[in-house]
């Protein structure tokens, strides 16, 4: 029986195939090749932890890559998933490598890994600053909420504009 909520994708039958999404994307960025795989793999396309529907990213971990695979290596054991054949794209394709190494996988494909560079270089600073900036940049309307709401063009109607 096909599984589907905000948090996973489960249908089909076969060797089990799981298929990682990007960084902000959730398992429903797979529909259009979902009918396709299903024929052939037992499809598990999990949304990410942190991510829109799918567990909460742990809050005592820091945001590396290793609590991002152990958060993603504890949601396969809570599906019942070993080995599998491990498909993502950017962070996904990253999470695949990772997991791979970890000894979690029957084979990888990954389109456009993240990172590439060593974890004490320049570039990986820029780029945690990045994430941590747009992290911060993403919560500093909510104070000011409520004031966007109330502002003037929203009380217009439709017809108005």
């Amino acid at each position: 029986m096909p599984e589907l909520s905000p948090s996973v994708y489960r249908a089909g039958e076969g060797e089990p195939l799981v298929l990682l999404h990007g960084f902000t994307g959730t398992w429903q960025h797979r529909r259009p090749v979902l009918g396709d795989l299903v024929a052939r793999f037992e499809v598990i396309a999990p949304t990410l932890a942190g991510h829109d529907g799918g567990p909460p990213f742990p809050t005592h971990a820091p945001f590396t890559l290793t609590a991002a695979a152990d958060s993603l290596e504890r949601h396969l054991d809570e599906l019942g998933v070993g080995s599998a054949h491990l498909v993502g794209n950017s962070m996904g394709g990253l999470l695949a490598v990772e997991l791979a190494a970890r000894g979690r996988a029957r084979s990888v494909v990954a389109f456009s890994p993240g990172a590439g560079w060593r974890p004490d270089s320049a570039e990986a600073e820029r780029v945690a600053a990045f994430f941590a900036r747009q992290r911060r940049l993403l919560h500093a309307p909510r104070s000011q909420l409520h004031r966007i709401m109330r502002a003037p063009w929203r009380r217009l109607s439709p017809s108005a504009m």
